[in-house]
């Protein structure tokens, strides 16, 4: 009798699932690397963000003999809170980014800010959406790992922050009121930005390559998130002020069950928005302290324009990335040296107290410390 021999077609139920499960596997190692990669390549895009303002104010200082002024602008011609004062000045609260639109290739954008229809010369106050170029998002200002949008009423946002140093105190005005009238408060204002006051070069004693001129800060991508907010009245929260020393009291109000948020009853309905107005020079929403490390929380004795610490950070994994004045950029880690925070803030031309963060936080401290 003849045999017939046939030949076997596919694979059998075991070996199917041998196939399957060595797939997902792969995958499995796949993925990571893959979002890896991603993340590396939205991390390169911001760097070039910040090399780019860093041409830019490099230029207008070549352009002007100086950086742009911080806390800049016009101001109401009567001193009052009344909304027609909202419209009729911008209360010498306008950002350096105002200024440096020039330079970042943002010539018309300028322009119909300086030259408005219906509104004052450089535009009304900052926070208001009504006003076209406020509410225009500048690809140029946001990190692509950053996911925080504006939502309707919301102007365009920043996540690239002026360095106001590592004194709470004045960084909401320099001395200097609404009007311009006032003495500039040196003792207080060590940063890259003096508020209503322009920087020059030689202004940097201790180094252009040792000093941060802008950070990354993280917007409010509505998860909570602290690094993403910061608490406004924390004076009155806890008991008639922050003293001297504004880092304990704002680590106080950590959730130490979840270090990445606010403690609730502390944080419900006090908390505003890093980021949420690219135009405003405002501390609490567009600069950076060097008193807390990045990704820590920020807060304010009172209102945004109060004294306060402002952390930088971003959506980095471990950090955020900086600005020098001579115009590199490096990463700062979550876990840079910053001092001793129980210590109060230093002033005029002394030491910084917060360790390495803090001295490259300060222009003239006769420090010579410098990030890696």
């Amino acid at each position: 009798m003849t045999r017939k021999h046939f030949s076997r077609q596919g694979f059998t139920l075991v070996e199917l699932l041998v196939v399957i499960a060595i797939i997902g596997v792969l995958v499995g190692l796949l993925l990571p690397a893959v979002q890896a990669a991603r993340e590396a390549a939205r991390r390169m895009q911001c760097g070039n963000n910040l090399k780019q303002l860093g041409l830019a104010l490099h230029n207008y200082h070549s352009s002007n003999e100086q950086f742009p002024m911080h806390l800049g602008g016009t101001s109401p011609g009567t001193d009052t809170s009344t909304d027609a004062a909202f419209l009729t000045g911008n209360n010498r609260q306008l950002s350096f980014l105002v200024g440096l639109l020039p330079q970042l290739e943002q010539g018309p954008l300028y322009d119909e800010i300086r030259t408005p229809t219906g509104f004052p010369s450089m535009g009304p106050d900052p926070r208001y959406a009504g006003f076209t170029p406020w509410s225009t998002q500048l690809a140029a200002l946001r990190c692509p790992s950053d996911s925080g949008t504006a939502t309707s009423g919301q102007t365009g946002r920043t996540n690239y922050g002026p360095n106001l140093g590592d004194n709470p105190i004045a960084a909401g005005f320099g001395g200097f009121n609404k009007f311009g009238v006032g003495d500039p408060d040196r003792a207080h204002c060590r940063g890259a930005f003096f508020p209503r006051l322009a920087m020059q070069f030689r202004d940097f004693k201790d180094g252009t390559s040792n000093t941060v001129h802008v950070a990354e800060l993280a917007t409010d991508d509505g998860t909570g998130i602290l690094r993403t907010q910061a608490i406004v009245n924390l004076g009155a929260i806890w008991g008639g002020g922050m003293g001297p020393a504004k880092a304990p009291a704002c680590i106080a109000t950590i959730d130490a069950a979840d270090p990445q948020y606010y403690l609730s009853p502390v944080a419900t309905g006090n908390v505003i928005g890093r980021g949420s107005h690219w135009a405003s020079g405002v501390p609490m929403y567009s600069g950076i302290t060097t008193i807390r490390p990045p990704n820590a929380e920020s807060c304010a004795d009172a209102g945004p324009g109060s004294a306060g610490q402002f952390a930088a950070g971003s959506n980095h994994p471990g950090g955020c990335q900086v600005l020098m004045v001579d115009g590199s950029v490096k990463f700062v880690g979550e876990t840079i040296d910053t001092g001793d925070q129980a210590l109060a803030a230093q002033t005029g031309g002394r030491k910084s107290n917060y360790g390495v963060w803090g001295a490259v936080g300060t222009r003239s401290a006769k420090e010579t410390k410098t990030l890696n």
